[in-house]
């Protein structure tokens, strides 16, 4: 008996520490984000910090981007398809 509970425990804690399958890297996505918003000339990268600005659903994320010289924060909004980024656009 003690040696299942034992058993319970160990793949409980496997489980609860594993990652599943698709779990999603949010650096990644932020950076990448922030590449789309760069390379499409929305706001030159070199000037601000892109900080997550939550998940707008399964295929979507929101990036704040902060200047590093003060102002007012801009959010980029870009959907990501299996690694790629498919559009970007600026936030009103």
């Amino acid at each position: 008996m003690n040696k299942n509970i034992i058993l319970s425990i160990a793949f409980g804690a496997v489980a609860i520490t594993a990652a599943p399958a698709g779990a999603t890297n949010w650096n990644e996505q932020i950076d990448l984000c922030a590449a789309a918003v760069d390379a499409e000339g929305l706001a030159n990268m070199g000037d601000y910090t892109a900080k997550f600005g939550g998940a707008a659903g399964s295929k979507r994320i929101e990036i704040k981007l902060v200047p590093n010289a003060g102002g007012d924060t801009l959010v980029a909004e870009c959907r990501i398809r299996r690694g790629e980024v498919t559009s970007v656009a600026l936030k009103a």
